[in-house]
């Protein structure tokens, strides 16, 4: 489906209309061919597609009075769409985003009564500091304020090359992950885990930093760090 932004002319397009696809360019729109979407049910891409089917059919088993507390909640929340246009959304979208982010990265259990929105943790001084020799490859920040029962998830994506200047493809959750008021964790292990052959060069390593609460699903804003990956 193609999500078009109208001005007095077409400002923005993004998605599929007809046999067309509608994508972000560096500079410009870019209008292209649709191609046959790849399916893939490998053993990592089918689990997320059963916990998704796992959330939806809870919401419609859901009381009145349940769904009454997200739409009630949902009110007070703000979400952007892909063109940066604020909207209000939805109880069940609300629902299916915490409970989503429970399945994916917390506890994976499901809520079915709307929390309490939380003080989310006021995060800074992100770093990402890479030594091969030393068995290094940490992550850094600093928590200054807010709850710190908020757990930091990390994906890391895939190799990156060394003159890109933006992370490409889609981040793989790790074994790794803190409270945040920990404000460090070592990658190197699930570095060597997933790429045991690499010992430097020509590449950028790219993480990032998911922060869950993990009893209601509220989510901190992702941070992305990329740096390269290089012997000393």
């Amino acid at each position: 489906m193609a999500v078009i932004q109208f001005g007095a002319i077409v400002t923005q397009g993004a998605g599929a209309i007809g046999g067309q696809v509608i994508q972000r360019g560096r500079s410009s729109q870019i209008l292209k061919q649709k191609g046959r979407p790849t399916v893939r049910r490998g053993p990592v891409n089918q689990p997320p597609r059963t916990k998704l089917g796992a959330v939806a059919s809870t919401w419609r088993d859901l009381s009145s009075g349940d769904r009454g507390t997200w739409d009630a909640l949902a009110l007070t929340v703000t979400r952007f769409n892909r063109f940066g246009v604020a909207y209000v959304p939805t109880g069940y979208q609300l629902f299916m985003e915490l409970n989503s982010n429970l399945q994916n990265f917390g506890s994976q259990a499901i809520i079915e009564t709307a929390p309490a929105p939380p003080n989310f943790p006021a995060v800074d001084s992100w770093s990402l500091d890479v030594d091969p020799s030393f068995s290094e490859f940490i992550v850094n920040w600093n928590q200054s304020a807010g709850d710190t029962d908020f757990r930091m998830y990390c994906s890391l994506f895939p190799l990156q090359s060394l003159g890109a200047t933006y992370v490409r493809g889609s981040a793989r959750i790790t074994a790794a992950s803190v409270l945040v008021n920990v404000e460090t964790v070592n990658l190197y292990v699930e570095i060597t885990k997933r790429w045991p052959w690499l010992t430097g060069g020509a590449v950028q390593v790219a993480v990032a930093m998911d922060g869950i609460q993990d009893s209601t699903g509220w989510r901190m804003p992702r941070v992305v760090l990329m740096a390269p990956f290089s012997n000393p």
